[in-house]
C-alpha cells in the first residue's frame, strides 16, 4: 500500500523564493523606465474626474485581444492526516541509533477500536549521515509487515500515515514494531556507525480510528486509556460536590489509585487530584469521579444506571466529553468509599490470581529465583543475522528483592553464535550487565568462527536486585571496511549470527534482604511488605498535592509487584514508633523524629550506567542508547523475525555451521578478554558530579530554606527501615515523584539514597550508605541458603574470612595436639 507522505517544511527554500520576488520586483520598474520616452505633465488623477458610482476601468496592454478568463481561486491545501489518537511513544528515549535498531510498543485496543478503520501514522527526522537509498524503516504490526519507507528526513519532520488492513488489529494487546536499517553515506568505519540515527516523534506517531468517538465499556478497557507524548497516564481523581467523601483517607485514595494503574496496565501512571472533571479528552488522561449519586450526575451520566441503589461502580467514556471515566458512588455519601473499597478488592483478586507485573511489555520480564536456565528465546530473543559494523541487542530479567550473591555468584552464558569468514582478526562481542562489560570473545584468527555451547562467566557482581540488563555489543570488521570501495556501505553479506538456542544459567545464590536499597525497594518495596496481611505504614503531609505524589510512587511500586499495594495511614505524631515505614512530606512536614535523623556523612556517589551518546550534530540523547538492535531488513520477502519458526531457526544455524570453516573447542570455559574491556568499563560508568554535605545531613537542615544541593530526595535511614520521599515544597515533590517514577529511571534506583539536584531534574544521583541486614529469617531459610549466604559475606569481608580460617586451623591443631597426647605409650626415659 502506498503511504501518504507530509513533505516536510524547507525554510531555505522559502528564503530563496523571497528574495526572487524582491529582485524581480525591484528591477521590473527600472527597465521599463529606461524603454519608455520622456513622460508628459501629468494627467489629472482618474478617481478625481470618475462619477461617483462609476465602475473603474482596467488599464489592457492589448485592448483589442481578448481577456484571459479569470483564473479560478486557489483550491484550498490539502489537510494532512488528524493526529494520531492513540499515542505509541514518550517523548524520552525514541531514538533508533546504528545500521539496525527498533523500537518497540504494545498498544491495548478496545473491542470498539479494534472493530474500526484504522490509520498508522509514522513521524520522523534522521541524520544528514544517513543514506536514503540504503536506509528503510520497516512497521510490524503483531509479526505482521504493515509498511516500508525510505529514510530521508533529514531537514525537518517527516509523517507518513497508512491505511491499516482490516483484521490486523484485535481487541486487547496488539505489539507494534519498528524497525530502522541505515547505512551511512560516504564512511566505513565502526565509529561511523554512531553518527546513524532516526528519531521518532511521538506526537505523530501512533494510531487513528474512523467514525466518531471511540468507546470504553467496562474494566477490560481499562488498558484502552493509553498514554500521552510523555508516556505518562494521568488518573484525575475528582471529588463530586466538593467536600469530603471518604477519598480523603490515604489507604482510600492511594489503594484506588494503584488498582486503576495495575488492571489499567499503565506504564508511568501519575495521579492528581483535582477539584473539577476537564472539559475535553485527551491523550492518556482519564478520570475518577468520586461521590454521593445526586453529585456524580451533575457530572456525568456513567453509572447512573445503578448509582441510586446501592454502593456501586462503573468505567465507560463518557458520552458527551467522550473522557474515560470512573465513577464510584452510591445514593449516600459513604457509599461512595464503600465503593472504592469494593473496587479495590476486587482489582487484587484479579492480578492475584493472573499476575499483571510489567504487563505492557512482551514477552514480558522473566523473574528469576536462582538456579534456572533459560534459552534466549525465553527471555524474548530471536534468532538474528547481522551484515553490519555495530551488533547492539539484549533482553531484560529480574531478581528478587532479597538477592545475596553478588560477590561469589558467576552465571553461565552458552552461546550458540558464528562469525562470518570475512570478518576481522580482533572484531569482538561484549556482553554487558546493568551497562558493565562482565565477559567478551574475540576472533583470533582469519576464516570465520562458530560457537557451540560457548561458555562465558558472567560474575554476578555485576547484578543487583529488581530488573537487569543483559547487553549484547558486537563490534565487527572487514578487510572492505578499510578500503571503502564507492558503494561498499550498501553491503548486505552476513557477518554475524546469534540463535536463540543459546542459553542462561544462573546460579543458585543467597537470599538476604539487605537496606539502605533502593533497588530492593523498587523491585517489590522492600524491607515493607505490601499485601493485605502485610500492608506498609504510611505516613503522608498535608494536602491534596502530596497525597497525589504518594499516590503515584505507590501506584509504581504496586506495578512492580503485580497487585495492588496496602497500606495502613498512620499519623505524622506516631511515626517515630514505627520500625518500617514510607513517609512522603514537604521536608517542612516531617514528623520530628524523621526530620531529626543525620544520614550518614561520607556518602560516596554511586556510577550509573551512561545512557548518552554523541551524535554527529553534537546533541545528547538521555535514553536513546537503551533501545534494542534486531535483525537486518535484507528484502520485503524475508520472513520477519516475527514470525519464525523454530524451524527457521534450525535450518539457518545449519546453514551457518556447513559454511564455517573453523571452530574452538564446543565446551571451552575461556573467555577471551582484552586491554578494552577494562577501556569499556571505564567508559561506561560515571560518578554524579554532585555530593552531598561532607558531614551528614539532617532533613530538619533544609526545613527553613531551599538548600541548594537537592530538589528532591529519596533517602532510606537505617537502623529504622524508613523509606522518606522528600523536597522543599509539595509542588517539587510532586515533579519529584513523577521523574523518577518513569520506567527507564525507576529500574535504575540503586544504592541507600537518590538525590535530584538543581539543573539536573531529569536524572538523579544514587549514593551508597552502610547497610543493615534482616537475618530474622536467615536460620528458618533452609542449610543451603545460610551457606551460600556465608559464602557471599566472606567473599565480600576477605579479612574477616582469614581470620576464621586462621583460627579454625589454630582450634583444629591444638585439639589434635591434645588428642594424639593422650593416646600411645609415655617414653619410660
Amino acid at each position: 500500500m502506498n503511504p501518504i507522505v507530509s513533505a516536510p517544511v524547507r525554510p531555505r527554500a522559502r528564503l530563496l523564493a523571497a528574495a526572487a520576488f524582491v529582485l524581480l520586483a525591484g528591477t521590473a520598474p527600472l527597465a521599463a523606465q529606461d524603454a519608455l520616452p520622456p513622460a508628459a505633465a501629468p494627467a489629472p488623477a482618474a478617481d478625481a474626474i470618475r462619477p461617483a458610482g462609476t465602475p473603474r476601468e482596467v488599464f489592457r496592454l492589448h485592448p483589442d485581444r481578448p481577456e484571459a478568463p479569470k483564473a479560478a481561486p486557489a483550491a484550498p491545501a490539502e489537510q494532512g492526516p488528524p493526529p494520531p489518537q492513540r499515542i505509541l511513544f514518550s517523548d524520552t528515549g525514541q531514538r533508533l541509533t546504528g545500521e539496525m535498531a527498533s523500537a518497540t510498543a504494545t498498544l491495548f485496543l478496545s473491542a470498539d477500536e479494534a472493530s474500526r478503520p484504522a490509520t498508522f501514522s509514522l513521524g520522523y527526522h534522521n541524520a544528514v549521515a544517513v543514506m536514503p537509498e540504503a536506509s528503510q524503516l520497516a512497521v510490524f504490526i503483531n509479526g505482521e509487515a504493515l509498511t516500508q519507507v525510505p529514510i530521508n528526513s533529514a531537514r525537518g519532520d517527516t509523517r507518513v500515515s497508512v491505511a491499516v488492513p482490516a483484521g490486523l488489529l484485535q481487541a486487547g494487546a496488539n505489539r507494534v514494531v519498528i524497525r530502522a536499517a541505515m547505512r551511512h553515506r560516504v564512511d566505513c568505519s565502526l565509529s561511523a556507525t554512531y553518527e546513524l540515527w532516526t528519531d521518532l516523534v511521538p506526537a505523530m506517531t501512533g494510531f487513528s480510528f474512523a467514525g466518531p468517538k471511540t468507546v470504553l465499556q467496562g474494566f477490560t478497557d481499562l488498558a484502552a486509556v493509553g498514554v500521552d507524548d510523555k508516556g505518562q497516564t494521568y488518573i484525575d481523581i475528582v471529588r463530586a460536590g466538593g467536600g469530603t467523601t471518604g477519598i480523603d483517607d490515604a489507604a482510600t485514595v492511594t489503594g484506588l489509585a494503584a488498582s486503576v494503574a495495575v488492571l489499567g496496565r499503565m506504564p508511568h501512571p501519575v495521579v492528581q487530584i483535582v477539584d473539577t472533571a476537564p472539559a475535553a479528552a485527551r491523550p492518556g488522561h482519564m478520570t475518577v469521579l468520586i461521590g454521593p449519586a445526586a453529585d456524580v450526575a451533575r457530572v456525568t451520566r456513567v453509572g447512573s444506571g445503578t448509582a441510586g441503589q446501592d454502593a456501586t461502580f462503573e468505567f465507560a467514556s463518557d458520552p458527551a466529553t467522550g473522557i474515560p471515566t470512573l465513577v464510584l458512588t452510591g445514593p449516600r455519601r459513604g457509599d461512595a468509599a464503600a465503593a472504592a473499597q469494593m473496587f479495590i478488592r476486587q482489582a487484587r483478586t484479579i492480578t492475584t490470581s493472573g499476575g499483571t507485573a510489567r504487563p505492557w511489555r512482551l514477552p514480558d520480564t522473566l523473574r528469576a529465583r536462582g538456579g534456572e536456565t533459560m534459552t534466549l528465546a525465553d527471555l524474548g530473543m530471536t534468532t538474528q543475522t547481522f551484515s553490519g559494523r555495530r551488533f547492539l541487542d539484549g533482553f531484560d530479567i529480574e531478581l528478587p528483592a532479597d538477592f545475596y550473591g553478588s560477590e561469589n555468584g558467576v552465571a553461565t552464558l552458552r552461546l550458540n553464535a558464528a562469525f562470518s569468514p570475512q570478518v576481522a582478526v580482533g572484531s569482538m562481542l561484549s556482553i554487558l550487565v546493568n551497562g558493565s562489560v562482565a565477559a567478551a570473545v574475540q576472533v583470533p584468527r582469519q576464516g570465520g568462527m562458530l560457537l557451540e555451547g560457548y561458555a562465558l562467566r558472567l560474575p554476578m557482581t555485576h547484578f543487583r536486585p529488581g530488573l537487569n540488563r543483559i547487553s549484547f555489543e558486537g563490534e565487527l570488521r572487514t578487510a572492505a571496511d578499510t578500503v571503502c570501495a564507492p558503494g561498499a556501505t550498501m553491503t548486505i553479506t552476513e557477518r554475524f549470527a546469534l540463535f536463540d538456542t543459546s542459553t542462561l544459567t544462573l546460579p543458585a545464590f543467597g537470599r538476604l534482604g539487605r537496606w539502605p536499597s533502593l533497588s530492593a525497594f523498587a523491585a517489590d518495596g522492600f524491607p515493607m511488605g505490601g499485601g493485605p496481611d502485610d500492608p506498609i505504614p504510611l505516613v503522608v503531609g498535608p494536602g491534596d498535592t502530596t497525597l497525589g505524589a504518594a499516590a503515584t510512587l505507590l501506584s509504581r511500586l504496586s506495578l512492580s509487584l503485580g497487585t495492588p499495594v496496602a497500606v495502613t495511614p498512620v499519623p505524622a505524631a506516631a511515626a517515630g514508633s514505627q520500625q518500617e515505614a514510607l513517609i512522603v512530606a514537604p521536608v517542612g512536614q516531617l514528623p520530628p523524629e524523621v526530620g531529626a535523623v543525620t544520614f550518614p556523612a561520607g556518602l560516596a556517589p554511586l556510577p550509573v550506567p551512561v545512557r548518552t551518546v554523541l551524535d554527529s550534530g553534537g546533541r545528547r540523547d538521555g535514553y536513546g542508547e537503551a533501545l534494542e538492535r534486531l535483525k537486518t531488513l535484507e528484502s520485503q520477502s524475508r520472513k520477519p523475525a516475527d514470525g519464525s519458526t523454530a524451524d527457521d531457526a534450525r535450518a539457518l544455524y545449519d546453514t551457518w555451521r556447513t559454511n564455517m570453516t573453523g571452530q574452538p573447542p564446543a565446551d571451552s570455559r575461556e573467555t577471551l578478554m582484552s586491554a578494552v574491556v577494562s577501556r569499556r568499563t571505564a567508559d561506561a560508568l560515571r560518578g554524579g558530579p554532585r555530593s552531598l554535605p561532607a558531614g551528614g545531613f539532617a532533613l530538619t537542615q533544609a526545613a527553613s530554606a531551599r538548600p541548594a544541593w537537592f530538589d528532591w530526595l529519596l533517602p532510606q535511614a537505617a537502623p529504622a527501615a524508613w523509606t522518606v520521599a522528600t523536597a522543599p515544597d509539595a509542588a517539587a515533590l510532586a515533579a519529584g515523584i513523577t521523574a523518577v517514577t518513569a520506567p527507564a529511571m525507576w529500574q535504575e534506583l540503586h544504592g541507600g539514597t537518590a538525590v535530584l539536584s538543581p539543573g539536573q531534574s531529569d536524572e538523579p544521583t544514587f549514593y551508597a550508605a552502610p547497610a543493615e541486614v534482616d537475618s530474622g529469617g536467615l536460620l528458618l531459610s533452609g542449610p543451603g541458603n545460610v551457606r551460600r549466604v556465608a559464602g557471599n559475606w566472606f567473599s565480600f569481608n576477605i579479612t574477616a574470612y582469614v581470620v576464621v580460617i586462621a583460627a579454625l586451623a589454630f582450634v583444629s591443631g591444638l585439639s589434635g595436639w591434645a588428642f594424639v597426647r593422650r593416646i600411645g605409650r609415655r617414653s619410660m626415659a
